[in-house]
Protein backbone atom coordinates (compact mmCIF):
# COMPACT_ATOMS: atom_id res chain seq x y z
CA UNK A 1 0.00 0.00 0.00
CA UNK A 2 1.54 3.33 -0.98
CA UNK A 3 1.89 6.27 1.43
CA UNK A 4 -1.12 8.31 0.19
CA UNK A 5 -3.46 5.31 0.46
CA UNK A 6 -2.14 4.49 3.93
CA UNK A 7 -2.79 8.08 5.11
CA UNK A 8 -6.30 8.01 3.59
CA UNK A 9 -7.00 4.69 5.35
CA UNK A 10 -5.76 6.08 8.70
CA UNK A 11 -7.92 9.18 8.23
CA UNK A 12 -11.02 7.09 7.44
CA UNK A 13 -10.32 4.87 10.46
CA UNK A 14 -9.98 7.96 12.66
CA UNK A 15 -13.35 9.25 11.40
CA UNK A 16 -14.96 5.83 11.96
CA UNK A 17 -13.47 5.63 15.46
CA UNK A 18 -14.62 9.19 16.23
CA UNK A 19 -18.18 8.38 15.13
CA UNK A 20 -18.12 5.21 17.24
CA UNK A 21 -17.04 7.19 20.32
CA UNK A 22 -19.98 9.57 19.84
CA UNK A 23 -20.94 12.42 22.04
CA UNK A 24 -19.10 11.23 25.13
CA UNK A 25 -16.79 13.30 27.23
CA UNK A 26 -17.66 16.55 28.94
CA UNK A 27 -15.68 17.86 31.87
CA UNK A 28 -16.29 20.96 33.89
CA UNK A 29 -17.28 22.58 37.13
CA UNK A 30 -20.46 20.58 37.40
CA UNK A 31 -21.70 21.75 34.02
CA UNK A 32 -21.97 19.45 31.00
CA UNK A 33 -21.76 22.05 28.24
CA UNK A 34 -19.33 20.27 25.91
CA UNK A 35 -20.72 20.48 22.41
CA UNK A 36 -19.86 17.51 20.26
CA UNK A 37 -19.06 17.78 16.58
CA UNK A 38 -19.23 14.50 14.69
CA UNK A 39 -17.69 14.52 11.20
CA UNK A 40 -19.91 13.42 8.36
CA UNK A 41 -18.92 11.47 5.26
CA UNK A 42 -19.00 14.76 3.35
CA UNK A 43 -16.42 16.28 5.71
CA UNK A 44 -13.78 13.69 4.72
CA UNK A 45 -11.94 14.48 1.50
CA UNK A 46 -12.06 11.78 -1.20
CA UNK A 47 -10.48 11.97 -4.59
CA UNK A 48 -7.02 12.14 -6.05
CA UNK A 49 -3.87 11.67 -4.01
CA UNK A 50 -3.31 15.43 -4.13
CA UNK A 51 -6.57 16.06 -2.19
CA UNK A 52 -5.60 13.69 0.63
CA UNK A 53 -4.55 15.25 3.93
CA UNK A 54 -0.82 15.58 4.45
CA UNK A 55 0.95 13.97 7.38
CA UNK A 56 1.30 17.43 8.95
CA UNK A 57 -2.46 17.99 8.67
CA UNK A 58 -3.16 14.71 10.41
CA UNK A 59 -1.02 15.79 13.34
CA UNK A 60 -2.85 17.49 16.19
CA UNK A 61 -2.62 21.12 15.16
CA UNK A 62 -4.95 23.31 17.18
CA UNK A 63 -6.48 26.37 15.58
CA UNK A 64 -8.37 29.30 17.06
CA UNK A 65 -12.12 29.76 17.17
CA UNK A 66 -13.65 32.44 19.39
CA UNK A 67 -17.19 33.16 20.51
CA UNK A 68 -18.03 36.39 22.39
CA UNK A 69 -21.48 37.59 23.42
CA UNK A 70 -23.09 40.25 25.65
CA UNK A 71 -26.66 39.94 26.95
CA UNK A 72 -28.53 42.63 28.90
CA UNK A 73 -29.62 41.31 32.30
CA UNK A 74 -32.34 42.53 34.67
CA UNK A 75 -31.43 45.53 36.87
CA UNK A 76 -30.15 44.74 40.37
CA UNK A 77 -32.10 45.50 43.57
CA UNK A 78 -30.85 49.12 43.52
CA UNK A 79 -32.16 49.53 39.96
CA UNK A 80 -28.67 49.65 38.43
CA UNK A 81 -28.32 48.25 34.89
CA UNK A 82 -26.61 44.86 34.52
CA UNK A 83 -25.07 42.75 31.72
CA UNK A 84 -23.79 39.23 31.26
CA UNK A 85 -20.97 38.63 28.78
CA UNK A 86 -18.79 35.69 27.88
CA UNK A 87 -15.86 34.65 25.77
CA UNK A 88 -15.17 31.11 24.64
CA UNK A 89 -11.95 29.79 23.12
CA UNK A 90 -12.29 26.61 21.05
CA UNK A 91 -9.38 24.35 20.19
CA UNK A 92 -10.06 22.93 16.71
CA UNK A 93 -8.18 20.57 14.44
CA UNK A 94 -7.17 21.38 10.86
CA UNK A 95 -10.56 20.09 9.66
CA UNK A 96 -12.44 22.62 11.82
CA UNK A 97 -13.68 20.04 14.34
CA UNK A 98 -13.82 21.34 17.92
CA UNK A 99 -11.62 19.24 20.21
CA UNK A 100 -11.94 21.17 23.49
CA UNK A 101 -13.22 24.52 24.76
CA UNK A 102 -12.72 26.99 27.61
CA UNK A 103 -15.27 29.70 28.51
CA UNK A 104 -15.36 32.64 30.93
CA UNK A 105 -18.71 34.26 31.76
CA UNK A 106 -19.08 37.48 33.77
CA UNK A 107 -22.18 39.22 35.09
CA UNK A 108 -21.84 42.78 36.39
CA UNK A 109 -23.91 45.82 37.36
CA UNK A 110 -22.90 49.47 37.34
CA UNK A 111 -24.22 52.87 38.44
CA UNK A 112 -22.32 55.01 35.88
CA UNK A 113 -19.68 55.74 38.55
CA UNK A 114 -18.37 52.28 39.52
CA UNK A 115 -19.01 48.61 38.91
CA UNK A 116 -21.41 47.83 41.78
CA UNK A 117 -21.44 44.02 41.61
CA UNK A 118 -19.62 41.33 39.72
CA UNK A 119 -19.56 37.52 39.31
CA UNK A 120 -17.25 35.48 37.05
CA UNK A 121 -17.48 31.76 36.31
CA UNK A 122 -15.40 29.50 34.09
CA UNK A 123 -16.48 26.38 32.19
CA UNK A 124 -14.58 23.85 30.08
CA UNK A 125 -15.02 20.63 28.16
CA UNK A 126 -13.58 18.06 25.78
CA UNK A 127 -15.78 16.96 22.88
CA UNK A 128 -16.27 13.37 21.74
CA UNK A 129 -13.94 13.85 18.75
CA UNK A 130 -11.37 15.51 21.03
CA UNK A 131 -11.44 12.59 23.48
CA UNK A 132 -11.18 10.13 20.58
CA UNK A 133 -7.86 11.63 19.46
CA UNK A 134 -6.47 11.89 23.00
CA UNK A 135 -7.41 15.32 24.42
CA UNK A 136 -8.08 15.57 28.17
CA UNK A 137 -8.75 18.46 30.55
CA UNK A 138 -6.03 18.73 33.23
CA UNK A 139 -6.84 21.80 35.38
CA UNK A 140 -7.32 25.58 35.40
CA UNK A 141 -5.83 28.51 37.23
CA UNK A 142 -7.82 30.49 39.76
CA UNK A 143 -9.68 33.45 38.29
CA UNK A 144 -7.35 36.44 38.73
CA UNK A 145 -9.30 39.63 39.53
CA UNK A 146 -8.55 43.27 40.16
CA UNK A 147 -10.44 46.54 39.81
CA UNK A 148 -8.98 49.78 38.52
CA UNK A 149 -9.66 53.36 37.41
CA UNK A 150 -11.39 52.95 34.04
CA UNK A 151 -10.75 55.42 31.24
CA UNK A 152 -12.82 58.59 31.77
CA UNK A 153 -13.48 57.93 35.46
CA UNK A 154 -11.97 59.34 38.64
CA UNK A 155 -13.16 56.44 40.82
CA UNK A 156 -11.35 53.25 41.69
CA UNK A 157 -13.25 50.08 40.72
CA UNK A 158 -14.89 51.83 37.79
CA UNK A 159 -13.32 49.00 35.78
CA UNK A 160 -12.90 45.30 36.52
CA UNK A 161 -10.44 42.80 35.06
CA UNK A 162 -10.48 38.98 35.22
CA UNK A 163 -8.32 36.36 33.54
CA UNK A 164 -7.77 32.60 33.76
CA UNK A 165 -5.87 29.82 32.00
CA UNK A 166 -6.89 26.20 31.47
CA UNK A 167 -4.68 23.23 30.69
CA UNK A 168 -5.50 20.51 28.14
CA UNK A 169 -3.18 17.61 27.27
CA UNK A 170 -3.19 15.31 24.28
CA UNK A 171 -2.21 12.01 25.90
CA UNK A 172 -1.25 10.53 22.50
CA UNK A 173 0.99 13.30 21.09
CA UNK A 174 1.88 14.87 24.50
CA UNK A 175 0.91 18.30 23.11
CA UNK A 176 -0.18 20.74 25.83
CA UNK A 177 -2.57 23.62 25.15
CA UNK A 178 -3.06 26.46 27.63
CA UNK A 179 -6.12 28.44 26.52
CA UNK A 180 -6.22 31.90 28.10
CA UNK A 181 -9.12 34.37 28.48
CA UNK A 182 -8.99 37.97 29.69
CA UNK A 183 -12.10 40.14 30.27
CA UNK A 184 -12.72 43.75 31.31
CA UNK A 185 -16.00 45.47 32.22
CA UNK A 186 -16.59 49.09 33.21
CA UNK A 187 -18.91 51.61 34.86
CA UNK A 188 -20.59 52.38 31.50
CA UNK A 189 -21.57 48.76 30.85
CA UNK A 190 -18.85 48.14 28.26
CA UNK A 191 -17.21 44.74 27.85
CA UNK A 192 -13.82 43.92 26.32
CA UNK A 193 -12.15 40.52 25.96
CA UNK A 194 -9.14 38.79 24.46
CA UNK A 195 -7.58 35.35 24.57
CA UNK A 196 -6.13 32.39 22.70
CA UNK A 197 -6.96 28.64 22.55
CA UNK A 198 -3.47 27.16 22.77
Amino acid sequence: MNGAKRIARRCSLLVAYTIAIGVAVAAGSGYAHAASVIPTRASVSRGSASSLPTTAQLAQEVQESVTTSVVAASPDSAGDPCNTAQRQENGKDVFGITLFWFKMQTSWCWDYRTVTSHTTRIYWGVTGPGAAVGWAFINHSPIHFHCYYAYGSTRNCSGNHEDATASFLNVVTRQVCLPFISEDENYRGQFFSSGHPC
